[in-house]
C-alpha cells in the first residue's frame, strides 16, 4: 500500500483479492488507511509524524470477495461499490476464456484443439453441476486442466477419452479438497 500511495505521476490501482479470508480486522483497518487524508505510519521503519506515508494520488481499490469465510463488516461494506461477477456457465463463455488465455499466454504453446476445448468444458461444466463436491472447481482450475490436457504426455489427449463413462484425467488440478479428489479419482 505504501508503494502505491507514492507513485508520483498517477494514482496507482491496488488489487486486494479475497479479502474475506484476511484477518477479521483487516478490512476495518483498511478503512483507517484509506480514510481521508490517506496517510499511515509505520513505527517500525521510522516513517512517522511528518515523514508518515501519505497518498501522492488516491490509489484506484479493487477488492475481491468470494464470502467462502462469511460477510465482511457492514461500515466497510458501505464505503464500496459492488459488480458482482457471474460464473460463466455455458460452453460458449468459457471457450472464449481459452481462446483468451492462449492468445495472451504465448509461453503456454499452441492452443488445444477446439474439439478437445468443447469436450473437457462439458467435462466442467458437468462436474460442476455435482451438488456433493465440497468446493466446486474454477476457471482456473479448468484452464490448468487443459493446458495439462493439451501437453502433458508431449501429445493432447484424446477427446473420446472425456466422456463421463472414462474416470478424469488428472484429476488433481480439477480438485481442490482431497475428498472431492478420491471421489473422482480412479
Amino acid at each position: 500500500m505504501g508503494k502505491a500511495f507514492t507513485v508520483e505521476d498517477r494514482p496507482a490501482v491496488v488489487l486486494i483479492d479475497e479479502i474475506d479470508k484476511a484477518d477479521v480486522d483487516f478490512p476495518n483497518d483498511l478503512l483507517t488507511v484509506l480514510d481521508k487524508p490517506m496517510r499511515f505510519e509505520i513505527r517500525e521503519t521510522g516513517e512517522v509524524g511528518d515523514k508518515a506515508i501519505q497518498a501522492k494520488h488516491e490509489p484506484i481499490i479493487i477488492i475481491t470477495s468470494n464470502k467462502e469465510k462469511g460477510n465482511l463488516p457492514a461500515p466497510f461494506l458501505r464505503r464500496c461499490i459492488y459488480y458482482y461477477l457471474k460464473f460463466p456457465n455455458t460452453v460458449q463463455e468459457l471457450q472464449k476464456i481459452v481462446a483468451i488465455r492462449y492468445k495472451i499466454n504465448k509461453e503456454l504453446g499452441t492452443a488445444p484443439a477446439s474439439s478437445l476445448v468443447e469436450k473437457a468444458v462439458q467435462r466442467f461444466l458437468k462436474l460442476r453441476e455435482d451438488k456433493g463436491l465440497f468446493k466446486l472447481p474454477g476457471t482456473s482450475e479448468l484452464l490448468d486442466w487443459l493446458h495439462a490436457l493439451q501437453s502433458f504426455d508431449n501429445q493432447p489427449l484424446p477427446d473420446s477419452q472425456l466422456t463421463e463413462e472414462n474416470s478424469i484425467p488428472y484429476p488433481e488440478l480439477l480438485f481442490k479438497l482431497r475428498q472431492d479428489f478420491q471421489k473422482y479419482a480412479s
